[in-house]
């Protein structure tokens, strides 16, 4: 958990980088999930193509069981005020 707050610490810096969660579950010791929002696509490619994602990955690779990795895309997103 503290190598991957680390590297999200790295990340959060990152060019495009909107935002970074790390949320750990308390009921279940080795589950956690890490949110990441990126204001555009190619920010987020260019993420991914990262030494930090790289480092993320091989981290993950160690872990006791499969991790689930999943990606959702907002193409437009307006927020509504006072409606």
């Amino acid at each position: 958990m503290k190598i991957i707050k680390s590297l999200a610490e790295k990340s959060k810096k990152a060019p495009g980088c909107l935002s970074i969660h790390l949320y750990k579950d308390l009921q279940e010791n080795n589950t956690f999930l890490l949110e990441e929002v990126w204001r555009t696509e190619e920010d987020l490619h260019l993420h991914i193509r990262s030494e930090e994602y790289d480092n993320l990955l091989l981290i993950l690779e160690m872990a006791l069981t499969d991790p689930e990795i999943k990606f959702h895309t907002i193409s437009n997103w307006t927020a509504k005020m006072g409606d």
